[in-house]
């Protein structure tokens, strides 16, 4: 297991240094930091796929779940915010905003 985690950091890697501003890279790196327990690097990475691809639903729904893990309840709101406009008429996306506004004690919005 530890080659195949070292070939595929080596690839990604790879793959960023030839395009920096790939999303898919970036979301694969961050994925790598969240199995090794890096959380804040992997929050740091899922930002930066954003950056390149800021609709993308899976990296959004990866960073809303390292959000409410590391207790970072301003940026799941936004998070979960950002979720829900983009798929305004799923149950799921309104439930997850209103978790997030239930958690920081919100009740007004």
């Amino acid at each position: 297991k530890q080659w195949y985690q070292r070939r595929v950091r080596g690839n990604v890697k790879r793959g960023l240094r030839n395009n920096l501003r790939s999303h898919v890279c970036w979301h694969v790196f961050g994925l790598l930091q969240r199995s090794d327990k890096k959380y804040e690097e992997a929050i740091k990475c899922y930002r930066n796929a954003l950056r390149w691809d800021k609709d993308n639903l899976q990296i959004l729904r990866d960073l809303s779940l390292l959000q409410i893990q590391t207790r970072d309840l301003d940026g799941y709101k936004v998070t979960r915010r950002q979720l829900l406009m983009l798929r305004a008429n799923q149950r799921a996306g309104w439930i997850g905003y209103a978790i997030s506004l239930h958690v920081m004690g919100d009740y007004e919005d």
